[in-house]
């Protein structure tokens, strides 16, 4: 099955079943960029950094790291102007840096672990 847009919005099977977007559920989107380890992009030119979610999607909960030091990981919001599209959207600021909040250390790796990923995990659930 392929899906199409239209004016309507996104359907699939020839047109016979409208997709709905229900939930979309992101932690601390960041649009990493450089070289792995290093923070030598800061003299990069990024005109745009916010993660753009279709309007069409009902409910959005985006959980953000708020003690992120790394250059390279700068935070994707899902607001314009200090305005979500929707009202059922929200972003969640957690302390912590990007893998506390998102996860992502292996069991032992740096002398840490995902304790802290898990609570935003469990209000994401």
């Amino acid at each position: 099955w392929q899906c199409q847009s239209d004016c309507d919005g996104l359907t699939y099977g020839q047109g016979k079943y409208p997709i709905e977007f229900k939930f979309l559920g992101i932690f601390d989107t960041v649009a990493s960029f450089g070289l792995p380890a290093t923070n030598l992009s800061n003299s990069l030119p990024f005109l745009e950094r916010d993660l753009v979610v279709d309007e069409r999607v009902q409910n959005c909960s985006h959980y953000i790291a708020g003690n992120e030091l790394r250059f390279a990981f700068p935070v994707d919001v899902i607001h314009k102007d200090n305005k979500l599209a929707n009202s059922n959207w929200k972003e969640v600021v957690y302390p912590g840096v990007h893998s506390d909040v998102g996860g992502g250390y292996e069991p032992g790796s740096q002398g840490v672990n995902d304790n802290f990923a898990r609570i935003p995990l469990k209000h994401m659930l």
